[in-house]
């Protein structure tokens, strides 16, 4: 065997290698055919997935397969960075128990059209707990094929800084009607930062959307034990609109939000209501909304994992098609990808944008948004319009790892909202 068939070997190894480490985890159905993942927080459902040291509370992950055969689900913890690729840390490191245990919760559907097997997870539980702050994943395969089925991303957090800040209508770009800037301050009398523009990784996302997510910024100026962010481009949002919202908890009547429903064999179908107004032309209206959020509820189930039917989602936006690019429907429940799942088509004949979503009875929460081709972020400005009026949540999550430090510790985190009604 040669020396440069070797070295290459050696090289492409390495480079596989690099490559599975430098993956980017996120909260997502790995196959076709799971719906419905959610990962949350057991006090209260419209809090971000982060448990803190010391206080109550569990992560609680949800996820449905369309089969009643089920499958020999195991799960494995992992430990990340700040961004979400896999820390070189081992399970000891970041994990009391054994890694890679059988899931044992699960249910399949009673008395629905769709069948499906709902599985679940709680964390921590008793056979692990976790030793650190930051970053996790939770991987879901089959044991018997090693197929990777989900993988659900939840932190914690400790409780070492205060944050604190507002979010802005007059911007330093100018667009003072179409965007929001956030600014705040990271407080830290009793912890100890040596170089925090080193040491300090900030995180921030506008209702949850990983698309949204800006990074990498540095402190506009320090104080004693303070950080202050002000008047930074990066923290510039687009302002959105509040979301579209509707309901389907029951098949006796139509609902919030929906403007028909049928019964086409084997399944309801229903085709949500459009606003009366152009969105991008009537001017800001206020509607309380969830910021994207889902909540799954069957008003005569006892228990609506597994009672809770699926229906088919007619979404409609009549528009002209925008070129150099793709439209999609997003929200949780999509966990806010732009795939094929929720991709639109769209319709010459009829002049709308299109798409069909199985969906489990529940409260949604929408927003249409377009991808140009060469971006990741998706844009309001051609569906929704953008109103600094809107109320937005932003998220801010504070990592820290000191000079020689193996791990991104997450030291605080904080919510901020805009204009809260």
């Amino acid at each position: 065997m040669s020396r440069i068939f070797v070295l290459s070997i050696i090289s492409l190894l390495f480079f596989c290698t690099f490559a599975k480490s430098a993956e980017t985890y996120r909260t997502e159905g790995k196959i076709p055919g799971i719906h419905t993942l959610l990962v949350r927080h057991s006090e209260d459902w419209m809090r971000p997935p982060i448990l803190i040291e010391g206080q109550e509370g569990k992560i609680v992950i949800g996820f449905d397969e369309f089969s009643l055969n089920y499958r020999d689900v195991y799960y494995e913890v992992i430990y990340c960075e700040a961004d979400w690729t896999r820390s070189r840390l081992s399970s000891l490191d970041y994990m009391e128990g054994f890694n890679n245990i059988q899931l044992r919760s699960y249910g399949t559907s009673f008395n629905t059209r769709r069948d499906y097997t709902h599985y679940s997870l709680t964390l921590p539980n008793e056979e692990l707990s976790f030793k650190l702050s930051g970053n996790y994943v939770v991987r879901f395969y089959d044991h018997d094929t090693d197929e990777e089925l989900v993988t659900a991303c939840f932190s914690i957090a400790e409780n070492q800084v205060s944050i604190s800040g507002s979010v802005e209508i007059d911007t330093d770009s100018g667009f003072r009607k179409d965007y929001q800037q956030v600014a705040f301050s990271i407080n830290y009398p009793k912890y100890n930062i040596n170089n925090p523009q080193t040491e300090v990784k900030v995180f921030i996302q506008q209702n949850r959307r990983p698309d949204t997510q800006v990074t990498g910024f540095q402190p506009t100026f320090l104080q004693s034990n303070k950080l202050v962010y002000q008047h930074k481009k990066e923290l510039i949002f687009e302002a959105s609109n509040e979301y579209r919202r509707f309901e389907m908890v029951t098949t006796h009547n139509t609902d919030m939000g929906v403007e028909k429903m049928e019964y086409v064999a084997p399944y309801y179908h229903i085709e949500l209501q459009q606003p009366i107004t152009n969105r991008l032309l009537s001017g800001y209206v206020y509607n309380q909304d969830l910021n994207g959020r889902s909540f799954i509820r069957y008003d005569n189930a006892d228990n609506s994992d597994v009672e809770a039917d699926y229906f088919v989602a007619h979404f409609r936006l009549p528009m002209q098609q925008v070129a150099g690019g793709e439209m999609y429907v997003s929200g949780e429940f999509t966990n806010n990808r732009f795939t094929e799942f929720n991709r639109m088509t769209y319709n010459e004949l009829l002049q709308q944008y299109e798409a069909v979503i199985p969906m489990k009875q529940g409260v949604y929460d929408y927003q249409y948004l377009f991808v140009p081709n060469d971006a990741t972020r998706g844009t309001t400005k051609y569906t929704e319009g953008n109103y600094y009026e809107t109320e937005n949540e932003y998220l801010i999550m504070v990592y820290h790892r000191p000079l020689g430090g193996r791990y991104d510790k997450l030291i605080g985190y904080s919510i901020l909202q805009s204009n809260s009604k």
